[in-house]
């Protein structure tokens, strides 16, 4: 693992927990999720549920840019179910 907190390319942010923290959309393929943010509080392989307010919004993973904390991440690198995340970022980087 590199000083930068990467394991061989991998940011560790992308293998840890993101139910609980705050997103934002950065950019969507889907014109209408953009700019929206909330609390993350369930996550599929491919969406994000997001409270909102006093809603609920599921919000698609793929194609999409996160801010999520203070952290950008590219929906596309974590189209995993989260449970499974750090196993195969794991095998991607062996």
């Amino acid at each position: 693992m590199g000083r930068d907190g990467r394991a061989a390319g991998w940011p560790l942010h992308l293998m840890g927990e993101f139910i609980g923290k705050h997103l934002k959309v950065l950019e969507s393929p889907v014109e209408s999720f953009y700019e929206k943010e909330g609390k993350i509080v369930d996550e599929t392989k491919n969406t994000f549920v997001i409270e909102a307010g006093k809603k609920e919004k599921i919000i698609p993973k793929k194609g999409s840019v996160f801010e999520i904390g203070r952290m950008i991440v590219r929906g596309d690198e974590i189209m995993f179910r989260a449970e499974e995340r750090p196993k195969k970022l794991r095998k991607k980087i062996r």
